[in-house]
């Protein structure tokens, strides 16, 4: 990881990386960037996991991944209503 998430993030930014079909590519994209830096990552990771700003990100994170979840599953009851509907509707 590194700080540049910390200068970098933005709302714009966040939301394209929160795609809708797939985060694959984007995830793809950071992998094909090499690491030109030549240097140790150890300590930085260490600071960086003990630090405020990573617990606020990682929080954000999980806030995000229930707020997701919930809706998805929002979804999905949706879904089944309008299912049980059509279903409804054609026997009739």
């Amino acid at each position: 990881m590194s700080k540049h998430v910390k200068n970098y993030l933005s709302d714009t930014s966040a939301m394209m990386v929160m795609a809708q079909e797939s985060n694959h590519f984007f995830y793809e994209h950071l992998k094909s960037i090499e690491d030109k830096r030549n240097r140790n990552p150890e300590p930085e990771i260490k600071e960086l996991l003990q630090s405020p700003e990573f617990e606020s990100f990682l929080i954000g994170d999980l806030g995000r991944s229930f707020n997701s979840i919930a809706k998805l599953e929002n979804r999905f009851s949706q879904a089944e209503i309008i299912q049980s509907q059509i279903k409804e509707f054609l026997e009739n």
